[in-house]
């Protein structure tokens, strides 16, 4: 004899193939939208036929078990007249039946939170990521097109291979994308304009964390070769190393003595230039050494422009170390050029109060994640960020156009932010860097415009750390998006933190309530069918209601709709208890659960054969 599950979990199988195919077939028989492009096409219809199919993956549960149970007890009260010839009326029976009832339901359960809080927010995802990816393409493309005609053929190279990125096999791109190569590989290698930096060498490639140990040997080796300006600049470090058991130190500084002594009184010809691109070039390095980074990369940016320097690897070496200690404290202004339509989170403001009870107050009006070098960079268009004390008077109020944000470690920045993230496996916060700067024009820049306050470093302001940790900087841009995008454990995790930074309690704990009351719907509802079920099981002499059948597509409408008015009624409920109660309504509602479970299953066991 077949088990009461082996039918059911037969008849599920059997249901829910069908269903899917009724909806890959109308969604292929609809289409996809006109901004798809044909590469995506395939892909974004089954994506969207498995949305539609998760979105009413519920309802198909519910109407399966409800129709499933209904021929199973009718097939198993055969079984009992045939072996027994005794009517299926004793507790026992139903206890068993009831048993059956709750595997299938908890095996349904599994499957409907996994198809509503994983598969379809992933299928929307997916969704949104082709629809990007298309506009994306489409606008990338009408971008290279535009600067090729222009004769700007390094960025109609940057677009068109941006624009292969998403669709390589595009051969319109692919045609600008070649021309635009060959135009500039015929132009002249260094030109002047934004965005022009050559591709850093890889024998430039800066190093960190060398020991004292290695920095004095290549000090010494630069030494001896005459190399001043390296064996300076090792020499430098090793001194900067220095620590109180540090054996180095005299050694270093007598050789950063000597090297500094002779790039005073050195000539022009020790570098193999002009005396005036010698001097220029020792002004860059000083500029280095008393960490003016900006001053110094211009200077090599300058030296390298110059056809008569470019072989003097100094130049490339020092330029390379001037920019990566630059990008610490500015960007450049072709890395946010056009960031606006490729934004992925929008209208972001929130609160933090700090240790000390001041508060800080940030708005941003747009975010776009660039990946760089395998890391992502956040840019913050529209950065507004007022600082109040603990009288509520304005410390500090600036608005910046764009910001460049990074995880930076906290313990780098002061104690404060470390007792901010001490409790945190990452033990980083946002540091925002709001000076922009042009690669070239030394008169091109963006800083931060401030507004009333008592802050006196205005001028020297070039970076913003938030006393927050990184993580919920993330939840924060996360939430901005609204309660219905995030993910169940994110929405768990940010609604112990939401009235910290200035979002409301109420609003996300209810959200998370009603979230999780879904389950236990799914579960009043399965008992509910499978005591239908049981009322309107099939006869015992009848293999099949035709009625039935006929009647299982709409059964699931049914239940679609169904489910959705008590989301409704769940959901007014939670507001009301959630407004008068607060976190006791969670206690209150989960005895609303548990007395409904009880009363539903004693009304099944309860029931008679009739």
């Amino acid at each position: 004899m077949k088990s009461i599950t082996g039918r059911v979990l037969f008849f599920f199988i059997v249901y829910f193939s069908i269903s899917f195919l009724l909806v890959c077939a109308y969604v292929f028989i609809k289409g996809s939208p006109p901004e798809i492009l044909p590469v995506f096409e395939t892909r974004y219809k089954f994506n969207t036929a498995f949305f539609y199919y998760f979105s009413i993956f519920s309802a198909l549960e519910i109407s399966g078990f409800m129709v499933s149970f209904s021929w199973t007890f009718a097939k198993e009260m055969k079984d009992k007249q045939a072996t027994k010839n005794n009517r299926v009326k004793n507790k026992h029976e139903m206890l068993r039946f009831l048993r059956s009832v709750f595997a299938m339901m908890i095996f349904c359960l599994v499957l409907s939170v996994a198809a509503t809080e994983v598969l379809r927010p992933l299928m929307k995802s997916n969704q949104a990521a082709i629809i990007n990816a298309s506009k994306d393409f489409k606008d990338f493309s009408e971008r290279a097109k535009k600067h090729l005609a222009l004769g700007e053929n390094f960025e109609a190279e940057v677009y068109a291979r941006q624009a292969l990125r998403i669709d390589p096999s595009s051969k319109e791109v692919n045609d600008i994308f070649l021309k635009a190569e060959f135009d500039r590989s015929h132009a002249e290698a260094f030109s002047l304009r934004s965005g022009s930096l050559p591709p850093p060498l890889k024998d430039n490639e800066i190093e960190t964390n060398i020991p004292v140990a290695e920095l004095i040997e290549r000090a010494r080796k630069a030494y001896n070769s005459a190399s001043f300006f390296d064996a300076h600049y090792y020499a430098m470090l090793a001194q900067n190393a220095y620590n109180e058991n540090d054996i180095y130190l005299d050694e270093a500084k007598n050789i950063a003595a000597k090297a500094w002594e002779k790039l005073q009184v050195a000539d022009s010809s020790l570098g193999g230039t002009s005396e005036a691109i010698y001097a220029l070039k020792r002004s860059g390095y000083a500029a280095i050494i008393s960490q003016d980074y900006l001053q110094a990369y211009y200077i090599f940016r300058e030296l390298l422009a110059a056809s008569d320097s470019t072989i003097d690897p100094d130049i490339n070496r020092y330029l390379s170390i001037a920019e990566y200690n630059l990008r610490k404290q500015c960007f450049f202004l072709d890395e946010i050029y056009d960031l606006q339509p490729f934004e992925s989170v929008r209208n972001v403001h929130f609160s933090i109060t700090r240790q000390d009870g001041t508060l800080l107050i940030v708005g941003i009006k747009g975010i776009t994640v660039i990946e760089d070098s395998g890391k992502y960079i956040q840019y913050l268009r529209g950065l507004h960020i007022i600082s109040y004390d603990k009288e509520k008077n304005v410390e500090e109020n600036f608005y910046v156009p764009y910001a460049k944000l990074i995880p930076e470690n906290a313990e780098k920045i002061g104690p404060v932010y470390e007792r901010v993230v001490k409790d945190q496996k990452q033990k980083t916060v946002p540091y925002l860097i709001t000076n922009c700067v042009h690669r070239d024009d030394r008169d091109v820049k963006i800083n931060p415009e401030f507004y009333a306050g008592k802050t006196q470093e205005r001028e020297n302001r070039n970076a913003y750390a938030l006393p927050m940790p990184f993580k919920d900087f993330l939840q924060i841009t996360d939430a901005a998006q609204g309660t219905e995008t995030m993910s169940l454990i994110s929405l768990a995790g940010f609604c112990s933190k939401a009235k910290k930074y200035g979002f409301s309690f109420e609003a996300y704990f209810h959200a998370l309530a009603t979230r999780l009351a879904q389950p236990f719907m799914f579960i009043f509802m399965a008992l509910a069918a499978a005591i239908v079920a049981w009322q309107f099981k099939i006869s015992k002499n009848q293999f099949v209601h035709f009625w039935w059948l006929f009647s299982v597509p709409f059964f699931a409408v049914i239940a679609y709709f169904l489910l959705d008015f008590c989301r409704y009624v769940v959901d007014l409920l939670l507001m009301a208890l959630i407004g008068s109660f607060g976190f006791v309504a969670v206690i209150l509602c989960l005895a609303i659960y548990i007395l409904l479970f009880i009363v539903l299953s004693l009304g099944f066991v309860s029931m008679k054969d009739f």
